[in-house]
């Protein structure tokens, strides 16, 4: 078995996926969380819908995920990266600036 198999394409894809999804679930624990807060303290929901649109990055990153690891499939987990970064500027990079 090398490292080009394809058991091992099939493994990092559904290990990238199975990733995204956890990640997923706490952010959106995390956003909901503030969105409560926020609403609960009457305070401005700017942060909240900031998590909620970071949240809403993974999960198209997760939708973007290709089928496998091919040369053809480069553009597609290209995207998905680029969701991720999305994501990582939206949930805390943008709040972390609003606080200052």
């Amino acid at each position: 078995m090398s490292l080009q198999g394809p058991e091992v394409q099939v493994a990092v894809v559904r290990r990238w996926r199975l990733l995204l999804g956890v990640v997923a679930g706490v952010f959106a624990v995390g956003a909901v969380a503030a969105l409560a807060t926020s609403l609960a303290y009457d305070e401005s929901l700017l942060t909240p819908v900031l998590l909620v649109l970071g949240t809403g990055c993974v999960l198209a990153a997760r939708a973007s995920v290709p089928r496998g690891l091919g040369a053809d499939e480069r553009p597609t987990m290209a995207r998905s990266a680029a969701w991720v970064v999305v994501a990582v500027l939206l949930y805390v990079v943008a709040p972390v600036l609003l606080g200052r």
